[in-house]
């Protein structure tokens, strides 16, 4: 079971209404779901990366100028472009 709070970067957490109540220990039964938008961004870290050798640094820039936003509302960092980039890789 993955925790509240813990799903990976370009997916989402699929839950159904009998499951809510199936709560226990601070988990819940869940299964994910991909967040289309989120593998948009991945897709394009992992191009810019992989066929154009980007840095982390330009690519969170480009995301930056681009308008996209974490799934927290912030600026990309390069640190959060490699961390998205090793976790889908």
């Amino acid at each position: 079971m993955i925790k509240e709070g813990n799903t990976p970067y370009g997916f989402r957490v699929r839950r159904h209404a009998w499951e809510l109540a199936a709560r226990i220990d601070g988990t819940w039964r869940e299964n994910l779901t991909r967040d289309e938008s989120e593998q948009l961004v991945i897709q394009t870290i992992q191009d810019m990366r992989g066929a154009h050798g980007l840095s982390y640094a330009a690519i969170a820039r480009w995301l930056n100028d681009a308008g996209v936003k974490t799934r927290r509302g912030t600026s990309w960092s390069r640190q959060r472009v490699f961390q998205v980039w090793r976790d889908c890789t």
